[in-house]
């Protein structure tokens, strides 16, 4: 049997903010952070998890254009277009840091976006 990649869970609390039990998401999210916007993410918080052996990390970002700090969700794009080249000129496949644009503050959507994202990361 093979194991369940282990991802980690960035999300705007704007347009993300699920608060129940995280457990009842997705098995596999070995970390879950909530932030005031995806534009305020660090490179370091990005690549980091990834360097500690996570799987991968998944944004979840406010819809494009609507970003309650103006332009968070195009910095946040910005950041992690940057990142997936870096990753790729390091032999390291870049769909392992993805951002998924959206809002879904009920988070009945969250647990199949994880899903998709788990699978996309075992067929690598």
């Amino acid at each position: 049997m093979s194991r369940l990649p282990q991802i980690m869970v960035i999300s705007c609390r704007f347009g993300w903010g699920y608060q129940g039990p995280r457990d009842q998401i997705a098995a596999g999210v070995q970390a879950w952070e909530q932030v005031v916007c995806c534009g305020s993410i660090e490179p370091e918080a990005l690549l980091e998890p990834l360097r500690m052996g996570v799987d991968g990390v998944l944004i979840f970002a406010c819809t494009r254009g609507e970003c309650h700090f103006q332009e968070g969700e195009w910095q946040c794009l910005k950041r992690v277009t940057l990142l997936q080249a870096l990753l790729d000129a390091h032999g390291i496949d870049p769909r392992r840091l993805t951002i998924h644009f959206g809002n879904d503050p009920t988070g009945e959507s969250i647990a199949s976006l994880v899903q998709e994202f788990t699978e996309r990361l075992k067929a690598l």
